[in-house]
């Protein structure tokens, strides 16, 4: 597929890749490369100028395919109602979102808790905002998740943490946009893909994993 911001040279040239259901993929390269492009043809947010994004399964909802940005959007609104959009989800199915996200002690400094209106000194931080749009696309059980860049406001515990989540999400085709990201946290995903001035030039299995086969 092919895209170009109007006006400039920039996007993304020629990129094909198959993404097998349920597997893992990091995109990495420098800014600008290309990674968050490619996220957003894949997620739908952008069309192509040439070529066509094809799921390789069959999706019945909106819910199916969902693109988890670096900032995500918080209204000023309750903690529930950021969470639900809308929706009916039980408590424990929002607790237990929050707390995958690493957001329990956000959670636990609420005096209200999912009823606090997250504005003033309840505001979320960018970190905390980020993981409050991943918790959203937690509870909707997504079966494609499209993340771009949301531990980059993380420290290096709490990225792990999040990392660690995103990979063992079963049966969920990820695909993770990162620049940061340590050997060991690479490691656990089937391909890692490099990006260089929108063209993909590198694509395999993570050195980490294949210094274990090696070792098998």
């Amino acid at each position: 597929m092919t895209f170009h911001y109007p006006g400039t040279h920039n996007g993304v040239e020629g990129f094909g890749y198959t993404f097998a259901p349920g597997k893992k993929y990091l995109l990495t390269g420098a800014s600008g490369g290309g990674r968050s492009t490619v996220a957003q043809l894949v997620a739908g947010l952008y069309r192509c100028e040439a070529g066509t994004v094809e799921y390789p399964c069959t999706l019945h909802s909106a819910h199916e395919v969902l693109y988890v940005p670096q900032q995500a959007h918080v209204f000023q609104d309750t903690l529930r109602n950021n969470l639900a959009l809308g929706e009916d989800f039980t408590e424990d199915a929002m607790h237990e979102a929050l707390r995958a996200c690493c957001l329990t002690e956000f959670l636990a400094g609420l005096p209200n808790g999912l009823d606090e209106v997250l504005r003033d000194r309840y505001a979320c931080s960018g970190g905390e905002a980020a993981r409050l749009g991943l918790a959203r696309a937690i509870l909707r059980r997504p079966r494609v998740l499209i993340c771009d860049e949301v531990t980059a406001h993380l420290d290096g515990a709490t990225a792990q943490q999040i990392d660690a989540l995103l990979t063992a999400l079963p049966g969920v085709l990820l695909l993770n946009v990162s620049h940061k990201i340590s050997e060991a946290a690479a490691g656990r995903y089937d391909e890692v893909l490099r990006l260089e001035n929108g063209r993909l030039v590198e694509s395999g299995p993570p050195p980490a994993r294949n210094r274990r086969q090696g070792a098998g």
